[in-house]
């Protein structure tokens, strides 16, 4: 996230997608059901949707190691809305 990885020389991309993928796996996880009413009004809130969609390509897709990483310990934890998951969803959604 931003207070933890954001550092001097780290990608920018790199540090939205992650913060950007813990938000939408909270939401995920909270909204009862209704996941993509909730993907859609936060998608609708979001103020630059090209912006939005560079993220989450980054953060389900992106070739970086933190990357690779984040992907191989969701499928290793094979837990219900991952933040490759989510991030892909609403990718998708776009």
């Amino acid at each position: 996230d931003l207070e933890g990885s954001f550092r001097p020389g780290f990608n920018l991309t790199e540090a939205l997608a992650q913060e950007l993928s813990g938000y939408l796996r909270s939401i995920a996880k909270h909204s009862e059901g209704q996941v993509d009413p909730a993907f859609q009004a936060f998608i609708h809130g979001y103020p630059s949707q090209e912006l939005l969609k560079k993220i989450t390509h980054w953060g389900a897709f992106g070739k970086s190691w933190r990357r690779s990483i984040t992907r191989w310990s969701d499928q290793r934890k094979r837990s219900e809305n991952s933040k490759t998951e989510v991030m892909a969803r609403v990718h998708n959604m776009l």
